[in-house]
């Protein structure tokens, strides 16, 4: 008798009891994004011109949260799920940010290279990638989106992307500049 449940899948109803049950099973929710919000303001605080991109962007909290407290930001978010998206359309068109947020149904991994980041967030998304290397490979590519790499080594955008690229490290894993060795 198999006694694992089955994995949730994005692509089912699963995705309108989402909103509803997370903040049952995580202590804290709200304050965890709050806590997010007031890092990164604090941070980027004379500074504008920010784009931000979301991982996991699906239901749309942090798009709203951010994009309602800071008018100035532009915002990518991506997802894989169509069903998690929708419901962060939905979210974004109610706080009236829309013309500020591009939203895609793609990986980290299959976002273009040439695009740099200011910041990433990526709230509660390691726990649904299955095995270490697909977890090591969303931080690296989370790590990638904030820096440029010339012949000359690395070219960051900002001291924010720097600090993550040069300190983030995942199970031994070191992630420099879109790298990891």
């Amino acid at each position: 008798m198999n006694h694992n449940p089955s994995p949730m899948s994005w692509e089912t109803a699963d995705v309108h009891r989402y909103e509803q049950s997370i903040a049952l099973k995580i202590p804290g929710y709200s304050h965890m994004h709050d806590l997010m919000e007031r890092l990164l303001a604090a941070y980027f605080a004379d500074n504008n011109d920010i784009h931000i991109l979301v991982a996991g962007a699906g239901g749309g909290k942090e798009l709203a949260l951010l994009g309602s407290r800071h008018s100035n930001w532009m915002f990518t978010g991506v997802d894989p799920s169509l069903p998690m998206l929708q419901l962060a359309e939905k979210r974004v068109a109610e706080a009236g940010i829309g013309s500020r947020v591009k939203l895609q149904p793609v990986t980290v991994e299959e976002l273009p290279e040439d695009i740099v980041y200011d910041g990433a967030t990526s709230m509660l998304m390691l726990h649904f990638l299955q095995g270490m290397e697909a977890k090591r490979a969303l931080v690296t590519s989370l790590a990638a989106t904030g820096c440029t790499t010339d012949h000359c080594g690395c070219k960051c955008r900002s001291s924010f992307s720097c600090t993550f690229n040069h300190d983030a490290s995942l199970a031994g894993s070191h992630v420099e500049c879109g790298s990891a060795s």
